[in-house]
């Protein structure tokens, strides 16, 4: 991935990036990304023959970078930060690669030119795409053949496991980076800033609506340790004493299901994101599924870390039908189960019989302050 320069080269060009984000960090108004920047790895690679980045790492190509003037390199490097920042290699899962890699492209790049930076030539502007999210310009772009002129600079983890780790990573670097950029103090006195959506973003990470630990607390005793067994000794009193320790056969085997008919829309999502993120946080239990349902339910998903959340499939569209979720809670006995939903179930849904799993069910209730259910909690969510 990466590749060793010749001494000399190697002293031209590590000054010369150095020199690059130097400068990038005396430019106030982009000091929120210069941070992300300075938390990523920044190495020479041949890998493609302009630049590339994970989320993690960003590489060059020593000879492309050397051939562009100090400006347009300061211009690269935020350009793959702005990857990152943005998480476009977490976000373009099931679309074609190279079409979503210029979307990103048009939409970053317009930032990097207004903030006042040069790009290299052929960097993709086009003023049409001002405002437009990564994805409304993927759905504007042409389905054209491949282009082998155009290099790929976004490189997606290769597997499940890879995207939750790189997710983790990234809202770490966020999280850090909207902290110190608000500690700050700029030339005029004001306070550091952090970009409304990268804050908009931070704050759904780290504040959640709900309570969680509130709700949660009368299930906790589920979890306690509450048998002895000798099946762990207790090391405390070994090698005199052969003493038995406390265990739990129980399993904190959490499920969230997620509404996804045609009457759920993009904040309902996240608020599914956020508040998913706080019970992982707060539990960290050791099984945790989530369960996409519209008139059906659809496949369980295993999320080994809340960021996974990110990558699910989040597809559905027409009637909500809650009778199929709770039949998969009857049969399947979890812990306990969370239902995110706008709460507009099919008639006469509380109604019918067996339809109680058993469990504790918890109701996350979206603007439907009407809405009752005859057994477990409701909580009330507002947008």
């Amino acid at each position: 991935m990466s590749v060793s320069l010749p001494p000399e080269l190697s002293k031209t060009a590590d000054r010369a990036r150095s020199l690059a984000k130097i400068e990038l960090m005396c430019n106030e108004q982009v000091m929120f990304y210069a941070t992300v920047c300075l938390s990523l790895d920044h190495v020479w690679s041949d890998m493609n023959t302009t630049a590339w980045t994970d989320g993690t790492t960003c590489g060059y190509h020593p000879g492309f970078f050397m051939g562009c003037t100090e400006p347009q390199r300061i211009g690269l490097i935020l350009h793959e930060t702005l990857h990152v920042a943005y998480l476009h290699m977490l976000r373009g899962h099931g679309m074609d690669q190279q079409r979503f890699n210029k979307a990103a492209d048009y939409v970053i790049n317009l930032i990097i030119i207004d903030a006042g930076f040069e790009l290299p030539p052929g960097a993709l502007i086009d003023e049409c795409y001002r405002g437009m999210s990564v994805e409304e310009v993927y759905r504007m772009l042409p389905v054209e053949p491949a282009d082998p002129n155009f290099m790929l600079d976004i490189c997606p983890p290769g597997d499940a496991e890879g995207k939750a780790e790189t997710q983790r990573k990234i809202d770490d670097i966020l999280i850090q980076a909207a902290i110190q950029t608000k500690l700050v103090k700029l030339s005029d006195g004001s306070q550091g800033l952090v970009p409304g959506d990268m804050q908009r973003y931070v704050n759904k990470l780290i504040n959640p609506v709900i309570p969680w630990h509130k709700y949660l607390a009368r299930y906790m005793s589920n979890f306690r340790k509450s048998d002895w067994s000798y099946r762990r000794p207790n090391r405390r009193y070994m090698p005199d004493y052969y003493l038995p320790t406390q265990t739990t056969e129980a399993i904190c085997d959490v499920v969230n299901f997620g509404d996804l008919s045609g009457s759920v829309d993009q904040p309902l999502i996240d608020a599914y994101m956020s508040e998913s993120w706080a019970i992982q946080k707060n539990l960290r239990p050791q099984s945790m599924k989530f369960i996409g349902f519209d008139t059906k339910c659809h496949e369980p998903v295993e999320m080994a870390n809340i960021n996974d959340f990110r990558k699910l499939p989040l597809m559905g569209g027409g009637g909500t039908r809650i009778a199929p979720c709770m039949a998969w809670c009857a049969e399947h006995k979890p812990t306990f189960a969370i239902v995110f939903s706008d709460g507009y179930f099919e008639l006469g849904w509380r109604t019918k019989p067996g339809i109680n799993p058993g469990i504790p069910i918890i109701w996350v209730i979206v603007d439907h302050p009407q809405f009752k259910a005859d057994f477990g909690k409701v909580i009330h969510y507002t947008i």
